[in-house]
């Protein structure tokens, strides 16, 4: 499925890419071929977290920091061209990496009833994905379009804190999310997954909640002090600070959902959190108010989207009745809930 995916969007990605940028050929292809060479790199990146090489992972990933730091002097006297150069080499060197370095060797293989479970689990997983990226941008777009750019600017900080702050989960989930997904394929059982959930949310409430307040702290001595200009837009950063620690708090429960399967009801709740985030921003700015108001109506749809998720979390592992068959959340293929 990957190399048809892969050879489909050479085909189709560089000859689109070409139509509509022919002063730009270099780049298109460039990015034409960084695209799947990330794609494998993350792939073969994935086998190494379910063989718990976590280590490895790691490395790779600071390896790659590195690279592109160490590789700014190709740029420097390339130009463009030495952008393009580094991307593709770096996605090269840390797809090599990656597979040099893994146990497994995945050979190609094609079967429909594989193929049709793939897509059925996957494309929700890709919704889900996708409609969570949005969500954390979305609000910049938005300060874009009804404030203006000059709002955005100010906005900035904002944005910044929201990037910084979660960090942390995603740290969190490099090892929390290969754990659940062992545990829960050795047992089939959602329920005993409950104590691991609650922990690691209350270790990414913790660790998010002082780095937020850490922030909030710093953030107003250090930008009149470094970044005067941007004074305006403290009040708006500081307001979105309790919300990103909020939703820093749902990947625990995110990666959960994921791995027993409920990809679905992930995906519907994300939607709604999404269209509630963009409702709740329109309705601030209609009401006359600026960027503040943005992050707060941003920091309350993340504190609602979170207690969604924690709901349905709660929902899928509520304790059985008694003298009833304990639930068992099947591992085994079939239609994701």
């Amino acid at each position: 499925m990957l190399a048809l995916l892969s050879g489909a969007w050479l085909l189709v990605g560089g000859a689109i890419g070409l139509l509509v940028y022919p002063a730009q050929r270099l780049g298109v292809v460039a990015f034409v071929l960084a695209t799947p060479l990330e794609v494998w790199a993350a792939f073969a990146t994935t086998l190494l977290k379910t063989q718990s090489r976590l280590g490895a992972v790691g490395l790779i990933n600071l390896a790659r920091a590195l690279l592109y730091l160490a590789m700014l002097a190709l740029v420097a006297r390339l130009g463009l061209p030495g952008a393009y150069l580094r991307q593709v080499a770096i996605a090269v060197l840390a797809l090599a990496a990656a597979w040099s370095v893994s146990r497994l060797r995945p050979a190609p293989r094609w079967d429909r009833d594989d193929a049709r479970l793939l897509l059925s689990d996957g494309l929700p997983l890709l919704g889900v994905g996708f409609v969570v990226s949005v969500q954390v941008s979305i609000d910049r777009v938005l300060v874009a379009t009804l404030l203006g750019t000059d709002a955005l600017g100010q906005y900035s900080l904002a944005a910044v804190l929201l990037t910084v702050v979660l960090l942390l989960p995603g740290a969190v989930a490099q090892t929390s999310y290969p754990r659940m997904l062992r545990a829960c394929g050795q047992s089939g059982d959602a329920v005993a997954l409950r104590p691991q959930v609650l922990r690691r949310t209350g270790t990414v409430l913790v660790l998010a909640s002082a780095a937020a307040a850490l922030l909030g702290v710093l953030l107003p001595h250090l930008t009149r002090m470094l970044l005067p200009r941007f004074a305006a837009g403290i009040p708006a950063a500081l307001w979105i600070l309790p919300g990103v620690a909020l939703h820093s708090c749902s990947l625990p429960v995110s990666n959960f959902l994921q791995a027993v399967r409920r990809q679905r009801l992930h995906l519907g709740i994300s939607l709604a959190a999404l269209a509630l985030h963009v409702s709740l921003v329109r309705l601030a700015v209609a009401l006359g108010g600026g960027i503040r108001a943005v992050s707060m109506a941003t920091s309350l749809s993340y504190a609602l989207y979170s207690a969604a998720l924690f709901a349905a979390f709660l929902h899928v592992t509520r304790p059985p009745a008694a003298g009833a068959p304990a639930p068992v959340q099947s591992m085994q293929p079939g239609p994701p809930g």
